[in-house]
């Protein structure tokens, strides 16, 4: 690597530094995770490479391969030390990077809080895929005299699901290129194998070459447009569809392209495999013939078509109602005279009509099912979503929000919780320190909910505040307080403390004050709280 920088041409008249931008630099690790002399030789040449002081490198991987680069980091002459960690986009960087770029031209409150409302289902973070979406296709769509995007310029142009239903009706035309079967199948492997009948994102296991039937090539051209992405676990590598987000425009997106590109037959074919394969959704008599001709006018047919044509053949089969030579239609209807045949067709509609209603009665039932599971779904997402909320809203210490997240049960969805304990594992921990002077001091003490700390010496008292990080000083240094003993109320809200024969009673708000004042005739030995219920203090 050295050499080759060495005798690079380069343009005259430009600055002698270089800069080495290496996107996915994970791919190192896990293209051959046995090549350790491979990997070795790579990073020794490009450790001589940067060894010049005129080279620059920055490499971009996701962060739970940085521990992979330890055995590595020795042949980099920094180590690999210096790292930024890219976050995801909280609501305030998300409405900074929509209104940064558009300097000079400014956004209302009302359009900006639309937008954020509408990118924001997943309550805490924002996919920088989507904002850039929707603001370009707002930003090409306004009149370019427009100085500031109002609520109406977002209303017609900047519509978040129609934003996105387009880039993704654009990704898989250019991905099909032109291709109407392999566009069908893009988007059927999208809809179906991604996203559950409950509309939730489900994940699929990547295989050797093809991942349920969809070549891994095409798959990875998804992933490159940040459609899905692809979360690798061990040896193992698992598809999922981007963000909540999408599940609504792709679905939206899907019904439009199958009512414009395909045969009435293949749509009641999607419809019928995606209702659970409904007999009375099968074709008979005047409609199934004509699904024959346009079948025979078709090079091949593809599942669930097929199976959909071949399921309603089988019920005419066995309806009895098959088209058959005029002969022998003249002798069946002998033998139908003959033999009370009027009868017979009778008892056969009859036995049409019971199927017919069983059928209709299963796809209800069906339908009812998907319809509970999905709002029963919704309910959950929208519990976690109000408690995660209400949690945010108690505190901003992410140890303390993942204390009380631990108090309620396991969510639904587990992702946007587990970001929230990420955060509060990166976040240093607060720190109380209180002073000590000499002297006899009761040892420090802790509330019953674990928010205050109480420190008591012979001069004065010390309340440290957890949610607030910040210490309050409850009490002026006291003369000749030799004995000191405290009591927090069961509910956190109050603390007693005793200095010899006087005792205070403060609020652990922080009011430096206390709301009650005693003194006795000796030392106050014992402090306590009643216990009872409803009891006053």
């Amino acid at each position: 690597m050295a050499d080759y920088k060495q005798t690079l041409a380069r343009p005259p008249n430009v600055p002698r530094s270089v800069l080495i931008v290496i996107d996915q630099f994970e791919e190192i690790l896990t293209v051959d995770p046995l090549a350790r002399e491979a990997k070795e030789e790579f990073f020794t040449q490009l450790g001589e490479l940067l060894a010049d002081t005129s080279v620059w490198a920055l490499f971009a991987l996701r962060e739970d391969y940085l521990a992979q680069l330890d055995p590595y980091a020795r042949l980099i002459p920094t180590h690999l030390r210096s790292r930024y960690r890219l976050d995801l986009l909280r609501r305030d960087m998300a409405e900074q990077a929509i209104t940064g770029p558009a300097a000079p031209r400014t956004w209302s409150e009302t359009a900006l809080k639309k937008v954020l409302d509408d990118l924001g289902s997943e309550g805490l973070y924002y996919e920088p895929m989507q904002l850039q979406v929707v603001c370009r296709g707002l930003w090409e769509q306004m009149p370019d005299s427009a100085t500031s995007v109002e609520l109406r310029d977002v209303t017609t142009f900047g519509d978040v699901t129609r934003a996105l239903s387009k880039y993704y009706a654009d990704t898989m035309q250019r991905i099909a290129r032109g291709d109407l079967r392999r566009e069908r199948k893009l988007r059927g492997w999208i809809g179906e194998q991604l996203i559950s009948p409950n509309r939730i994102r489900t994940q699929v296991l990547r295989g050797a070459k093809k991942t349920l039937e969809l070549a891994n090539e095409q798959i990875e051209q998804i992933v490159d447009a940040h459609l899905i992405r692809a979360d690798q676990r061990g040896d193992a590598v698992w598809y999922e569809l981007a963000h909540d987000r999408l599940i609504r425009p792709v679905r939206a997106d899907n019904d439009r392209w199958a009512q414009e590109h395909l045969h009435p037959v293949q749509l009641q074919a999607e419809l019928w495999a995606r209702r659970g394969k409904p007999s009375a959704l099968l074709l008979s008599g005047k409609a199934l013939r004509a699904a024959e001709a346009w079948e025979k006018q078709q090079a091949r047919t593809v599942d669930p078509e097929s199976e959909f044509l071949a399921a309603s053949r089988a019920a005419r089969v066995a309806r009895g109602t098959a088209a058959r030579p005029w002969w022998v239609v003249g002798i069946l209807a002998v033998l139908v005279l003959v033999g009370g045949g009027w009868s017979y067709r009778k008892q056969v509609k009859a036995e049409e009509k019971r199927l017919h209603d069983a059928a209709v009665a299963d796809a209800a039932t069906v339908k009812a099912g998907e319809e509970k599971a999905r709002a029963e779904k919704e309910a959950l997402a929208r519990r976690d979503q109000e408690r995660l909320v209400a949690i945010l809203e108690a505190t901003d210490d992410p140890t303390i929000q993942v204390a009380l997240l631990r108090e309620v049960e396991d969510p639904v969805n587990l992702r946007r919780w587990m970001q929230l304990a990420t955060t509060a594992r990166q976040t240093p921990i607060a720190r109380a320190v209180l002073p000590q002077d000499s002297g006899e001091a009761a040892k420090p003490g802790i509330s019953p909910d674990g928010r205050y700390l109480l420190a008591v010496d012979t001069g004065e008292i010390h309340l440290w505040l957890a949610e607030q990080r910040r210490r309050v000083r409850l009490s002026e240094p006291a003369n000749q307080a030799t004995h000191s003993i405290y009591a927090f109320s069961p509910d956190s809200s109050l603390v007693a403390v005793s200095r010899n024969v006087r005792l205070d009673v403060w609020r652990t708000d922080g009011t430096s004050r206390p709301i009650w004042t005693t003194k006795q005739k000796t030392t106050i030995s014992t402090v306590a709280f009643p216990l009872t219920e409803n009891a006053s203090y």
